[in-house]
């Protein structure tokens, strides 16, 4: 996922639908310009790799990843996670990370 407004100051909304990917049904979540958001599944789909990373430190990455049942997370620096819950009541893991360290890896296990 990349922001198609590379040069303006404008955060973009996505959402992509994961289709046949076991329990993983749908990520979406804002980006802002010159950042992006690279993924993998993994283990069959049972795993889902992310990596994120901004120009600038300042602005969080904000993520919603849909999925049935409660997911192992596992951010990488542990500090970006300055959001990490889980919502049984509509199946969504929302993560906001933060890039004041620099890349954001997150490894999600279901």
């Amino acid at each position: 996922v990349l922001n198609t407004h590379e040069n303006q100051d404008v955060t973009e909304s996505f959402s992509v639908p994961l289709e046949r990917r076991g329990a993983f049904t749908r990520i979406s979540g804002k980006i802002e310009p010159h950042a992006y958001l690279v993924g993998k599944f993994e283990d069959g789909n049972r795993r889902l790799w992310l990596q994120v990373n901004a120009e600038y430190a300042e602005r969080d990455t904000v993520l919603t990843l849909t999925c049935a049942g409660r997911p192992q997370v596992k951010i990488t620096p542990e500090s970006a996670a300055r959001i990490n819950t889980w919502s049984a009541g509509t199946g969504t893991l929302t993560l906001r990370l933060s890039h004041a360290d620099g890349a954001v890896e997150v490894d999600v296990a279901r």
